[in-house]
């Protein structure tokens, strides 16, 4: 769990892409165009984080961006970008 005070002071953010978590196809011909972007967060999320991030109104937002076949999933410490590259 998140501690209540450090999800408080510290805003989340990304740190970073997990390199070893792209397609080992990329950057070649046959690479995929679209493809899941995993990132690691500065801290865990905590529970309304992860629902903002998972549900309804997250979707919405990337709709409204022009993304909308994009995804959102947290998996403990790292945010998973589904449908996306690194474009």
């Amino acid at each position: 769990m998140t501690d209540q005070s450090e999800a408080a002071s510290t805003p989340l953010a990304l740190t970073s892409v997990v390199a070893s978590g792209l397609p080992t196809e990329l950057g070649k011909p046959t690479a995929a165009k679209y493809y899941d972007v995993p990132a690691v967060f500065n801290r865990r999320p905590d529970a309304a984080e992860m629902a903002g991030l998972r549900g309804a109104d997250g979707h919405a937002q990337l709709v409204t961006a022009g993304y909308p076949d994009v995804t959102l999933d947290v998996q403990d410490r790292r945010l998973v970008i589904g449908n996306t590259n690194l474009g």
